[in-house]
């Protein structure tokens, strides 16, 4: 068990500078797994970061809570001081709330208050923490620690110093089932990146329709996420057929919610 420190003073309970620039709890360095709040909480903080929006993934998709969580890194030692002075600042500060139960913006605005983005006074004493739940969270999100689908939108799905100037190739987002594409080249690779509602059975099997009307059947052995992703698959037999025209995905095993088509181009590879 923690033993927690408030200091209960007028200033605090205003939520006044005061409250900003002290320790809230003691350190203890007793081993202690996360609790179910505390998941939530990091959860949370990670998806403030880097949001989903519009079928467009995030830090949660990314696998940034495993990062964030993973025991090699120190972050996990301090998470009920982390969480505990997150939540009691927002229930001093945020009118009774938790940190979790506050609006997108309510949870931007809180963590620019603890980490010292809207004034010195007010920023956590533990403000390292919060950097560092910040820093794996774009590791895990932009280095693909976990699953490869930030890596997905840096646009360069393999190794080359760009694309060829109106080729065919880039990321391209699916509308429905179907992704439209255009522009000259063959293709080289094709990589495909997908989200799935629910926990689609093990394993889960769709097919990639090429505009060249030839089929592609992919077995992906899916994580147990609730929102499972389908990253870094790369379609070897669609090789060599046109790039341009209309893509489509499908399964009969689950659930896509959204997906992505990460092409490249015989053009593309002398650049």
């Amino acid at each position: 068990m923690r033993r927690r420190t408030f200091l209960y003073t007028g200033a605090i309970a205003i939520g006044t500078p005061l409250a900003g620039c002290r320790p809230w709890m003691k350190r203890d360095l007793a081993p202690e797994p996360a609790s179910d709040h505390q998941v939530d909480t990091i959860g949370a903080m990670a998806a403030t970061f880097i949001p989903s929006a519009a079928g467009s993934p995030g830090a949660i998709e990314s696998g940034a809570l495993d990062t964030i969580l993973d025991p090699a890194h120190p972050v996990v030692g301090y998470l009920s001081e982390l969480v505990t002075d997150l939540d009691d600042w927002c229930f001093v500060r945020h009118f009774g709330n938790r940190f979790v139960d506050l609006s997108p913006a309510g949870r931007e605005q809180a963590l620019e208050e603890r980490m010292g983005v809207r004034g010195l006074l007010i920023q956590s004493w533990y403000r390292p923490v919060y950097e560092g739940v910040l820093a794996l969270t774009k590791l895990s999100f932009f280095g693909g620690l976990t699953h490869a689908i930030g890596t997905t939108f840096t646009e360069f799905p393999g190794a080359s110093a760009g694309y060829a100037a109106h080729s065919a190739a880039g990321v391209h987002r699916a509308s429905g089932a179907t992704v439209v594409v255009a522009g000259p080249g063959q293709v080289s690779s094709v990589r495909v990146t997908a989200m799935t509602d629910g926990k689609p059975p093990h394993p889960l099997r769709m097919r990639l329709d090429g505009p060249d009307g030839r089929h592609h059947e992919l077995t992906v052995a899916a994580g147990a996420m609730p929102t499972v992703v389908v990253d870094d698959h790369t379609v070897t037999t669609a090789a060599g057929g046109p790039a341009a025209g209309t893509w489509r995905l499908s399964t009969t095993t689950g659930a896509i919610t959204a997906w992505w088509l990460s092409l490249r181009t015989d053009l593309d590879e002398p650049t």
